[in-house]
């Protein structure tokens, strides 16, 4: 599935149901959100196991501190941007913190419930 594709220099157009606007999150309506790699990336989310991380997460992210990462895995693993990738968590891929730092982390900071699938 080539989600990338190249733009076109003339302009685009489709035909779409205002039903169908309505199920996106960003209520778009212009010929771009109706591409053809749109609607395989959405085919593909929606086959696979997937979750809002408003689920997980108490409060939109922000910027903040950052607890100093030890060696190892012996402590609470640190979900950032490199180890999501292909829609997914990789446990694999993260830092960890000790479990002191963590206890110092705000409450709205932490997970709300932890998945595993």
């Amino acid at each position: 599935m080539g989600l990338m594709d190249k733009s076109k220099n003339y302009p685009m157009h489709t035909k779409t149901k205002l039903s169908e606007i309505r199920k996106t999150h960003s209520l778009r309506c212009d010929a771009k959100q109706f591409k053809k790699r749109f609607a395989e990336l959405k085919k593909m989310i929606d086959i696979e196991d997937t979750f809002y991380l408003g689920e997980l997460i108490p409060q939109p992210l922000v910027k903040g501190g950052q607890p100093p990462y030890i060696d190892g895995t012996d402590g609470i693993a640190v979900i950032n941007t490199l180890s999501i990738q292909h829609l997914q968590i990789n446990l694999e891929d993260c830092r960890y913190i000790s479990e002191e730092d963590f206890d110092c982390i705000l409450e709205n900071r932490k997970l709300k419930k932890v998945m595993f699938y």
